[in-house]
């Protein structure tokens, strides 16, 4: 199993509006491309989003993001986060069960 989570860090006193937003967009996603992506916050330490996505292989997170990333809906709901996060804050992670 393939684990991939992007952190994205709010923006001073933008937490709220972020969280909102990340919502809608992982609702978005798994609307219309069938995933399963999960939307968690940070309880302690910095206003961070995490979202996070279990797939089986590589191939299979390679697919789903190119379609996500050539939804048009999607690219416009990004060109909507203005403000929200933080320049830089944005990270990946791709982990694999043993």
């Amino acid at each position: 199993m393939i684990r991939w989570v992007r952190t994205a860090t709010a923006n001073a006193g933008k937490f709220g509006p972020l969280v909102q937003w990340g919502k809608g967009v992982t609702d978005h996603i798994n609307s219309k491309h069938g995933a399963n992506l999960t939307m968690f916050v940070e309880q302690f330490g910095r206003p961070r989003v995490h979202w996070a996505i279990d797939v089986g292989s590589l191939v299979e997170l390679e697919t789903l993001l190119k379609k996500v990333q050539s939804d048009e809906e999607y690219q416009k709901l990004l060109s909507t986060v203005g403000d929200l996060i933080l320049s830089g804050s944005i990270h990946d992670t791709l982990v694999e069960s043993v």
